[in-house]
């Protein structure tokens, strides 16, 4: 099991953050330079208490943020932080959040390491040769006691706001997203996405969907895409041969899919959820079908017994069996093979993927996080899937349509 959650901040605190969303840590911030409480922040951020103490332990961690009883003048209000100085200035001036931020960022000891690491995997030509989330994982290894399993999360936090670090120019500083110049069309590869077909599907077509988990999966999100041939891996569906079937199963791997992979956040998640079935299936199963829903009337728990997901009460059974009854009931054909024209690909890549890949997918991705022995969205997720442009409509209106099918 993972190390038991710090939430006080008056006792010691980890020196490894867990915060991940860069717009809520602004919002929090701001609210915080406004004098609210506890209870105030959950409200206004809409997150639970728990969520609170996270990004607020990274604001501690920055130096943004104290905890108010340190200075006398300042207690007796109910407020349990203060912002520093620092902080203030944070909240305060846009154009200033860049530059503390990466000062702050690069002042950490953990940082530090983890620059260290990065300098001396370089070759000959100072080309790095590991990504930032590889040399976070093992900075982090070397100074904590943690879980592996909870290394992981933590490395990808901090890589992803290291990247922030690395490139503030590309993050709009009043909102904490990138900036749309910046972005990339990540959905950019030969193939129509499962999300896309699914939603298609609405209209009649007699051919037949196939889906899979093959282990290139978690091999994607878990190495940033290094490691995979966009020869192999470079569509997302393939067609049989008869022209009767098409298949879904891994990650396109392209060049803008490596890039959305290495940013992490926003673009890998909205990569994983349009392309790998298993992933949009349970994504939807979590989703609250009716909309204004406080919550899902799925979850997924990890305890002595496994990991399992439930209805309500009702114990359905482990991840891949449920994803798997509900692909059958929306007329898909769940397989444990592969297209031949995958066949030359490795054969530890082409396996199919079980219940502890499909969780760890979904948990580096940070489509989901981990509360107590229960599983649920990971707070901001709901969000993004509302969000979307001319170009790339919101994600949630395709999930409606998938969600018709159960």
């Amino acid at each position: 099991m993972d190390e038991p959650i710090q939430l006080d901040l008056t006792t010691s605190v980890t020196n490894v953050p867990q915060a991940n969303n860069l717009g809520l840590f602004i919002r929090l911030m701001e609210d915080l330079s406004e004098h609210a409480t506890l209870s105030e922040l959950v409200e206004k951020l809409e997150i639970d208490e728990r969520t609170v103490q996270f990004y607020a332990d990274f604001g501690r961690w920055l130096g943004f943020v104290e905890e108010c009883s340190q200075d006398p003048r300042r207690t007796g209000d109910g407020r349990e932080w203060c912002v520093t100085q620092t902080g203030q200035a944070f909240a305060d001036s846009v154009p200033a959040r860049p530059r503390l931020f990466s000062k702050a960022m690069f002042s950490k000891p953990l940082i530090q390491m983890v620059q260290s690491i990065k300098r001396d995997s370089a070759d000959a030509f100072g080309v790095e040769q590991i990504t930032t989330r590889e040399a976070c994982e093992q900075a982090i290894r070397a100074m904590t006691k943690l879980a592996e399993s909870t290394i992981e999360r933590r490395a990808s936090a901090t890589a992803h706001m290291l990247e922030v670090a690395y490139q503030p120019s590309r993050i709009d500083w009043s909102t904490g997203e990138v900036r749309k110049e910046y972005r990339s069309l990540v959905l950019d590869f030969p193939g129509r996405t499962f999300l896309t077909s699914m939603a298609a599907r609405q209209f009649a077509t007699d051919r037949e969907i196939r889906i899979g988990f093959p282990k290139q999966v978690h091999h994607f999100v878990l190495n940033e895409g290094h490691g995979l041939s966009p020869q192999s891996w470079g569509r997302a569906s393939w067609e049989s041969q008869d022209k009767n079937s098409t298949w879904f199963g891994p990650v396109p791997v392209t060049t803008s899919t490596m890039e959305a992979a290495e940013r992490g956040g926003r673009d890998l998640r909205r990569l994983l959820v349009a392309c790998v079935p298993y992933v949009t299936l349970l994504t939807s199963l979590l989703v609250p079908k009716e909309r204004g829903a406080a919550q899902a009337a799925f979850r997924m728990t990890l305890d002595m017994y496994g990991l399992k997901v439930w209805h309500f009460d009702r114990e359905l059974g482990g991840l891949i069996d449920v994803v798997e009854h509900f692909a059958r009931e929306a007329k898909l054909s769940p397989t444990k093979g592969i297209p031949k024209s995958l066949s030359h690909a490795p054969e530890h890549l082409t396996e199919r993927g079980g219940d502890t890949e499909l969780l760890g997918v979904l948990m580096v991705s940070g489509i989901v996080r981990e509360k107590g022995t229960t599983f649920e969205l990971a707070p901001g997720f709901l969000d993004e899937l509302r969000e979307g442009s001319e170009e790339n409509p919101p994600l949630i209106t395709k999930i409606r349509v998938l969600q018709a099918f159960f």
